[in-house]
């Protein structure tokens, strides 16, 4: 929801932004909404560099790039707003093009988060998916809403600065920041360990969790041990998505 938000809320600051203080000619803003939508494309590299990073515990190493990502969002909309010079059009490129690697990473890292939980229980698979969709439909949303607030409908009235309107977007990233926190530490997940090969992860405490106690027992526990955890997973990343 969060991440929505702020991808929608500047959108018409961004516009008289380019016009106005920039002063971007037509065509090279379509340039510039071009080459910003790259990183989007580049989503399956930032899903490689995750599996490569932590094969053997993808859900804790997607909350701590998550909050990474998070963070530099916040620092990049202030610099956006306040460090990019008049006319210079080079910076606007650049850091805005930093501001959507950053987005789609931390979009990525929430799905595969989500993905991560739902596979504990596959019956909750759909009701995630849904949630986690009508949560960005809900961020984009309230900020269409947020910013019929705040622009006036008649030209009498005067506009927000739209400089002060993309560096207060950097406080959305940053209480998604603040949220990862929630998302709780996965025991289980942290005690894997990676094989001889490299390749395959031992599963040695969820077997332990599903066996040691015989069959019935063991079912009952693993599905009693993980599933208010899964949905404290869903609560807070669905908050983030």
């Amino acid at each position: 929801m969060l991440t929505a938000f702020a991808e929608s809320f500047p959108l018409t600051a961004f516009t008289d932004w380019l016009n106005v203080y920039l002063e971007m000619p037509l065509a090279t803003q379509s340039q510039f909404y071009a080459f910003t939508y790259i990183p989007w494309y580049l989503k399956p590299l930032y899903g490689i560099f995750l599996s490569c990073l932590a094969p053997c515990f993808p859900r804790s190493a997607a909350r701590v790039i998550l909050r990474w990502c998070k963070f530099s969002m916040a620092v990049l909309y202030v610099v956006m707003a306040y460090g990019v010079g008049e006319g210079e059009i080079w910076q606007a490129f650049a850091i805005y093009f930093s501001i959507q690697v950053f987005t789609a990473c931390a979009q990525l890292m929430m799905g595969s988060y989500l993905m991560s939980s739902a596979h504990e229980d596959m019956s909750d698979a759909g009701a995630i998916q849904g949630v986690a969709g009508a949560c960005r439909w809900a961020g984009s949303l309230g900020a269409a809403a947020t910013t019929l607030l705040i622009y006036p409908c008649s030209g009498d009235e005067k506009a927000p600065n739209s400089r002060m309107v993309m560096a207060w977007t950097g406080v959305v990233p940053l209480v998604s920041f603040l949220v990862s926190f929630m998302l709780p530490d996965d025991a289980i997940e942290d005690s894997c360990a990676r094989s001889l090969s490299g390749d395959k992860c031992t599963k040695g405490a969820r077997g332990a969790d599903g066996g040691g106690d015989g069959g019935g027992g063991g079912g009952r526990g693993r599905s009693g041990g993980r599933g208010r955890g899964g949905g404290d997973h869903e609560a807070g990343a669905s908050l983030l998505a």
